[in-house]
């Protein structure tokens, strides 16, 4: 972290302590735009899908909200993992997995 940069300055520190889902969703847009981008279009689809079949408003608001937070764990996931060209290394593999037990548990999510 930058000279006076405390750990509650980061986004996803942030969005851990509040669990909103706009504070999630910026602290995955600020770690990473390519995997904010998928978290929306994982999130159109989910939607149109739930459409399609039909489900009831409720169901189709968890879906949203499930499809939208899929992936924020991979805000804790170093840039250079995520960005990585070619096939990760069992290492970096290992803290991939990693991603969704970032936050599960967390308040909100």
């Amino acid at each position: 972290m930058g000279a006076g940069r405390h750990r509650h300055d980061i986004p996803a520190a942030r969005a851990l302590k509040h669990s909103s889902l706009r504070e999630w969703l910026t602290a995955v847009g600020c770690h990473h735009t390519d995997t904010y981008r998928h978290c929306l279009f994982v999130t159109g689809f989910a939607v149109a899908f739930a459409q399609h079949l039909g489900m009831r408003d409720g169901d189709q608001r968890r879906l949203t909200r499930a499809a939208l937070l899929h992936d924020v764990g991979k805000a804790f996931i170093p840039v250079g993992i995520l960005d990585k060209p070619g096939k990760l290394t069992d290492e970096e593999m290992a803290v991939m997995r990693e991603h969704p037990r970032r936050v599960s548990g967390q308040r909100g999510v």
